[in-house]
């Protein structure tokens, strides 16, 4: 009896492999370490390649190596036993500097040579693992080269001891699918401290950590560089050496978890969850297109209690159920040691199975547990295409210590064992086998096995006594539960085809809140047979919507259902589900904008604030939402998980230009400003001292002689304050009289002769003379002809009134005056000077200085 995991099963490799060299098989708790004491060395204490094998192989670890015979040169993995700490050179290119030795001070080192122009320093693993780690130290050549330098290298730190110099590897780690997963650096020396007792070249075995490249290292690739570099490249010899890689191998738990190589299958799904046995909302797995349909043969060890041994209780769909079982029987000690043989079960298939993506078929046990452990009776499992040729799956066991009669333990050390994952007490998962693994032994290449139209598949109990073992060279002992009675050993439920030539497989994939129904595991499979349709539904769970359907990579849109016609080949249907997503902004540019639809992180976004047309600016003071957002918030920027149908409304304020002017004298104290719709603005108008508030004028509102203008912002507004001069008598500025110093009772000051002149003050403001300076007069100082045309010069500044003169005439001095221009602009040096437009004789003429208020 046993227990579970769940999912997509990978071919990583082939495990089952006779080595002609191989390495100490250290195991401690599913650690193992690849280390290469036993590899035979050559003469001079060596080896590179020079065999032509392409590498070694150290606890089934691929070490890569190339070897040209025409300049006997070698690159990637040499592995040595070479003791040489004190020769300089590349004639010392195999011994490790201090101490000399491998790892603990006896054994065999790997010395790697990093070529610039050939990577062979590569790692491979016959599964992804996880890289605990490995010890790396210099070469002798490298250390000693980077110490004291040759021709070739400078010595590190300069004459100085103070140039930054580094020499370092970095190691990176990929997959199975040949992406890197992470990488890590290592320096073998390091000159860049500004304290120079700080640097180091590493002389002893220094263990490097690499757990953090993951559990999906399928290869190692190492690259040297230094700051010694030139034309050519690093001048640092691209030596350094290895010793101990340890490494656990990472196999699925007994259910529902992902993994890479053999996720279980679950043969149950739906929506209490898959694997889930116990729901009637749950169906059988549809990735299965076949059971197990007859007993070919049924021989159980001795001692299987009866009620175990009704061998068509293996036949059929898998129940889940702990009971539905067929036994196999464990061997006990006594009958081990008389040669009894161990039970077996063989059944013929109603559709045969054939290598194909991934898992082909699964293997239903009873086991049972938590966690990671499980108790697990395990099994071998073999298949046939004609019922008498056999071939048995590579299993691996990687657990020392026996768990007893009816202990557990963790089944991550186990892997292509039937019997390692959970089927009982309302979880239901199946191990995962893959014909791929099978393709490289000889029955199936000489075509005794076809792999393409496997019927029969027989299951093999293992007792777990230590005399049964794994497939590794040097093989591991197999030890689940022992001795077992009653039911012990395998228990066999079912065996379910999932690829098979009579059937073609939909590969669904939904992502978002929502389901493709019916749907399978792996994969999302779903088995129809060659030639049928098949209708699927696509289904958004309650509150969400369907985005995007694509079939075989093409987009349907966002459709509910697809129908499959006439199927021959493999088909995809993926669809996407989330929530609808409203955004909506009357200004600006919004990204996104519109109706959309999307499921998970979203940022939402506006630019173009402020807008401005004229004189009305748009403003985004915010946003408000509904559904996944809260109910508003500031800023133009926001990022959220999309998880419901949600709105986004951006905020504009719509503001209008206040345009504030004065006209004379004084201050308003509102600036020109942009001001909110709506807003009341009031405005205050001062005069300057001797001059008054005259009124406003413009886009007003309201009392326009008040000092106060309120003006409600419904629309862009241009307002004037006019100030006035306070006036004394002839109509004289208080400012003016002021300026020039007479500061007694204004009118009084405007009505005398302050400088004797001849002129009142208001006069003299009005002809633009000075008040106070009796020579400057208003008078005509010449009148003449030029060119047969009058001209006229006189006095008068620009000292007080700027209004223009008028030049007056007349035929008889005491005839009527006409004005012949008005409009003579005050000279600013005080001479004036006037051209008649027209011919004139016997004329008189006068100047007017004109005195308006």
């Amino acid at each position: 009896m046993k227990r579970h995991e769940s999912e997509h099963s990978a071919v990583v490799g082939l495990l089952c492999l006779v080595l002609t060299v191989g390495g100490t098989n250290s195991l401690h708790g599913g650690e193992r370490v690849a280390d290469f004491d036993v590899l035979p060395v050559g003469a001079g204490g060596y080896w590179n390649g020079s065999d032509l094998s392409g590498g070694f192989t150290s606890d089934l670890v691929r070490f890569q190596n190339s070897y040209d015979t025409n300049w006997s040169f070698w690159a990637g993995f040499a592995y040595s036993r070479v003791n040489d700490t004190n020769t300089p050179g590349y004639g010392n290119q195999y011994a490790v500097w201090t101490p000399g030795t491998g790892v603990g001070g006896t054994g065999s080192y790997a010395v790697v040579y990093d070529s610039a122009w050939d990577e062979q320093d590569v790692v491979t693993f016959p599964f992804p693992v996880l890289v605990k780690g490995v010890y790396l130290n210099n070469t002798t050549y490298a250390a000693l080269a980077m110490r004291d330098g040759d021709v070739f290298s400078k010595k590190f730190g300069g004459a100085t001891g103070d140039d930054p110099d580094w020499f370092k590897v970095t190691i990176t780690g990929r997959d199975a699918g040949g992406a890197d997963v992470g990488s890590v650096d290592f320096y073998l020396a390091d000159y860049r401290f500004t304290n120079n007792a700080l640097d180091y070249i590493v002389g002893e075995w220094t263990w490097v950590d690499l757990s953090s490249l993951g559990p999906g290292v399928k290869s190692l690739h190492f690259t040297l560089s230094s700051s010694d570099t030139g034309a050519w490249g690093m001048n640092t010899p691209a030596y350094f050496a290895m010793d101990n890689l340890s490494f656990v191998y990472t196999f699925s738990s007994p259910a529902g978890a992902t993994n890479l190589y053999d996720s279980p299958v679950p043969g149950f799904v739906g929506p209490a969850g898959d694997g889930r046995s116990d729901s009637s909302n749950n169906v059988i797995n549809p990735a299965f297109c076949g059971w197990a349909s007859e007993v070919v043969n049924y021989s159980p060890a001795p001692g299987v209690a009866s009620q175990w041994t009704n061998a068509m209780l293996a036949l059929g769909q898998v129940t889940g159920s702990n009971m539905d079982i067929v036994s196999l029987g464990d061997l006990t000690a006594e009958q081990i040691a008389t040669g009894a043989l161990p039970g077996t079960i063989t059944l013929r298939l109603s559709t045969p199975i054939a290598d194909g993506p991934g898992a082909d078929f699964a293997v239903f046990e009873n086991g049972f547990g938590s966690g990671h452990n499980c108790f697990a009776e395990l099994g071998y499992v073999e298949v046939s295409s004609d019922g008498t040729n056999f071939l048995r799956f590579p299993g691996v066991f990687l657990l020392t210590n026996a768990p007893g009669p009816y202990g557990q333990y963790d089944v991550r050390n186990v892997y292509n064992l039937c019997g390692k994952h959970i089927n009982a007490y309302g979880e239901c998962w199946g191990t995962p086998f893959d014909l791929a693994e099978l393709a490289w032994q000889p029955a199936a290449r000489a075509g005794l096995v076809n792999l393409t139209n496997v019927f029969y598949v027989r299951i093999v109990d293992i007792p777990g006594s230590g005399n049964w073992y794994d497939s590794f060279s040097p093989s591991n002992p197999v030890c689940d539960p022992w001795p077992t009675s009653g039911s012990g050993g395998v228990d066999l439920e079912a065996v379910g085809v999932i690829n098979s030539p009579a059937f073609v497989h939909v590969n669904t994939l939904a992502h978002g809140p929502g389901v493709i129904w019916p749907y399978g595991m792996p994969d999302g499979k779903v088995a129809v047979g060659r030639g049928l349709d098949a209708m699927l539904s696509i289904l958004p769970l309650p509150g969400y919507h369907v985005i995007d359907v694509r079939v075989n990579g093409r987009s349907v849109g966002p459709v509910t259902n697809w129908l499959f016609t006439g199927l021959q080949s493999d088909q995809t249907l993926e669809a996407w589900f989330g929530s609808r997503f409203i955004v909506s902004s009357s200004h600006g540019v919004a990204s996104p904008t519109g109706t959309n639809y999307g499921y998970g992180s979203f940022t939402a976004a506006l630019s173009g604030s402020p807008e401005t047309v004229g004189g009305t600016q748009y403003v985004c003071v915010g946003w408000s939402g509904t559904g996944s957002l809260p109910e508003g918030g500031s800023g133009m920027e926001i990022s959220f998980l999309l998880t419901n149908d949600t709105t986004l409304s951006w905020i504009w304020q719509t503001n209008y230009w206040l345009d504030v002017d004065t006209r004379g004298h004084g201050s308003v104290d509102t600036p020109d400003s942009w001001q909110a719709e709506g807003t009341v603005v009031t405005s205050t108008a001062s005069a300057h001292p001797w001059y008054e508030f005259a009124g406003w004028a413009g886009d007003t509102q309201g009392d326009t002689n008040s000092t106060f203008m309120a003006l409600t912002m419904d629309r862009a507004r241009a307002i004037v304050a006019n100030f006035s001069a306070q006036l004394a008598t002839g109509c004289v500025p208080v400012a003016w009289l002021v300026a020039n110093g007479f500061t007694n009772a204004p009118d009084q000051e405007a009505m005398a002769d302050q400088d004797g002149d001849g002129m009142a003050t208001w006069q003299e403001f009005w002809a633009g003379t000075d008040p106070g300076n009796s020579g400057s007069v208003f008078e005509i100082l010449e009148i003449g002809t030029s060119s047969g045309r009058v001209y006229v010069v006189w006095t008068g500044g620009t000292n007080g009134s700027m209004e223009p003169f008028r030049v007056l005439g007349t035929d008889s001095i005491t005839g009527q005056w006409v004005t012949l221009d008005g409009n003579v602009i005050r000279s600013q040096t005080g001479t004036n000077t006037w051209h008649d437009t027209q011919q004139r004789t016997n004329r008189f003429y006068r100047i007017q200085a004109v005195a308006e208020p």
